[in-house]
């Protein structure tokens, strides 16, 4: 039998040596028993999600500002002419404008939407805003054809 390093004869038993661990003992506690408490951190990182930009509101913004100037100048030659005409033109002209402008807020919401269901950020208000635009740019246009008709009496 070859030498064992633990110098051990086989079949014999040997008790290990105590140990003490913490030599304090606390009030209440039998002597040996310690609280155990699980020393755990989590890192936590915040990354911020990145802000939604898409370069067709600014379309929609300079299309709301087209339209109002246009029916500020076609108000302005209806009372200077007289003529209910040029009022009927420019009042449906910026209807149209205005309905543009609203299919780009819709293209603008939708876009949204997708960039906050790939985030896990709520999609209520870009719906929402989605449905209204579709419903004034619906309104938009029966005003807008409504001039029209009076305009050109059809």
């Amino acid at each position: 039998m070859q030498g064992d390093q633990n110098n051990q004869i086989v079949g014999e038993i040997q008790t290990p040596q105590s140990v003490a661990i913490n030599a304090g003992q606390q009030a209440g506690m039998p002597y040996g028993a310690q609280p155990v408490q699980p020393i755990m951190q989590q890192n936590i990182m915040y990354i911020q999600m990145p802000k939604f930009k898409h370069p067709i509101r600014i379309w929609s913004y300079v299309l709301i500002g087209v339209g109002t100037l246009i029916y500020i100048v076609s108000t302005l030659f209806a009372f200077d002419n007289g003529t209910e005409t040029v009022f009927e033109l420019g009042y449906g002209t910026c209807c149209m404008f205005y309905n543009a402008a609203f299919v780009c807020e819709i293209v603008f919401y939708y876009n949204m939407m997708e960039h906050n269901q790939s985030y896990g950020q709520g999609t209520g208000w870009a719906i929402t805003n989605i449905v209204l635009g579709a419903i004034l740019t619906v309104i938009g246009l029966f005003f807008a054809f409504g001039m029209f008709a009076s305009a050109f009496s059809l």
